[in-house]
């Protein structure tokens, strides 16, 4: 965690893939004291820390290991602030959300997966505050989804779009049902059919997560849980989607801590073996041994050394892998030109399409983008977005090698998926 030898990194930068773990360990902490006695920018090193979602793991290490006294006052005030706001929102919103959700879901006879935070934080993470949580993310079975949207309708839940209905989501392509907004609007429920689009290569049939999973109880309500191997799997595929649909690296150290410590707290249970015989030659087989690899390059993860070697791919390129991790993973800021690359192909119309579907793109995702919520400021939103698109044009001009290679890596990344 004090560096790897595909990516140079910076002060800053050794002090948060250092942190982000939950057991640093007394080794652990005297590397960390000798990390801080470097010269740090910590204004730098606080907006990183925000930026990756790691500023309170960053916080509760400095205090572990005894050296908050080295932390400038502002920059300890920010860090308390973000893991006393992350503590707040799960255990007075979004916690007792989900238990009344899982409540009326079991009443219902409707049987549900909490995904991501909502199940991490109920058994990996021993302290609420260390991992924000934006939503809760539940995985219903297809046959369920009618009975699973009355019953939200019937717990107050409405559309986020405005309406007090909750329609559908589409049958054809979408992964999830709208997103439905708690009675005071403070919890945002996505209620998914399945764990990836169903246009996206990496598509496929959820029911053998549904096979294997197991039946739990979590604060005292039902529910089901995945097995180890499809937890380790729905990881890895949230952070590569992540990191080809979304910006680069915002929140990409909170995954890996996912995706690490899920490994370390279930390493006994899961089937390396099963892994390899199911995914090997398949869709999947690339992202999965992309992402597993960049969570033991950078964190450490305690994925086993013989399924790495047994389950890489042919002509991995280890230098696009060091891109990867530099461009996707630790560079901050938006992309302009993220997903210029058609996820299904990588033909020049497609690409021109995603190229005018960036300049002009609808409300929606500027919404999503922005983490704005009202159609009112859509005008407003363009703007800045065309301002970003100036800015990303402006520093391509400027630095046409970075952008070049970017899009390698964009490229890349599409070809693993194909």
């Amino acid at each position: 965690m004090e560096g790897t030898p595909i990516v140079a990194l910076e002060p800053e930068e050794q002090v948060l893939l250092h942190t982000a773990t939950l057991q640093l360990g007394a080794q652990g902490s005297t590397n960390l004291e000798r990390l801080l006695a470097s010269e740090l920018d910590w204004g730098r090193l606080v907006d990183k820390a925000d930026w990756y979602e790691t500023a309170a793991l960053l916080l509760h290490h400095l205090e572990a290991s005894g050296q908050v006294e080295v932390v400038p006052e502002p920059v300890l005030s920010r860090l308390n602030a973000i893991k006393l706001e992350q503590r707040v929102r799960f255990l007075f919103f979004l916690q007792p959300e989900l238990l009344r959700v899982l409540e009326g879901m079991g009443s219902a006879g409707v049987e549900i997966i909490p995904l991501k935070g909502a199940f991490l934080m109920n058994t990996v993470y021993p302290e609420v505050s260390l991992r924000p949580v934006g939503d809760l993310d539940l995985l219903a079975r297809e046959k369920d989804l009618p009975r699973a949207m009355e019953t939200l309708a019937e717990l107050g839940y409405r559309s986020k779009t405005g309406s007090e209905m909750l329609p559908r989501g589409a049958d054809d392509d979408y992964h999830y049902c709208p997103r439905a907004l708690s009675p005071d609007g403070a919890v945002e429920i996505e209620l998914h059919r399945h764990v990836v689009r169903r246009q996206t290569p990496l598509y496929f049939p959820v029911e053998r997560f549904w096979e294997r999973s197991a039946g739990v109880e979590i604060g005292g309500r039902p529910a089901r849980v995945l097995a180890a191997r499809d937890l380790v799997t729905h990881l890895c595929l949230a952070f590569f989607l992540d990191r080809r649909r979304r910006t680069r690296g915002y929140g990409s150290l909170r995954q890996l801590v996912d995706l690490s410590e899920s490994i370390r707290h279930f390493e006994l249970d899961i089937d390396w073996e099963g892994m390899t015989k199911e995914y090997t030659g398949e869709a999947l087989q690339a992202p999965l041994y992309l992402v597993l690899r960049a969570a033991q390059e950078l964190l450490g993860a305690p994925v086993p050394a013989e399924f790495l070697q047994t389950f890489k791919v042919r002509n991995f390129d280890e230098g696009l892998f060091g891109h990867f991790l530099r461009l996707k993973v630790l560079n901050e800021g938006y992309w302009f030109l993220h997903e210029l690359v058609d996820p299904k192909d990588n033909h020049w119309w497609n690409m021109t399409k995603a190229a005018v579907h960036r300049l002009i793109p609808p409300a929606s995702y500027l919404r999503d983008k922005y983490r704005l919520t009202h159609d009112s400021a859509a005008d407003r939103l363009l703007w800045r977005h065309f301002r970003d698109g100036s800015r990303a044009a402006l520093g391509a001009c400027k630095r046409p090698r970075a952008m070049i290679q970017e899009l390698r890596a964009d490229f890349w990344m599409n070809q693993l998926q194909l």
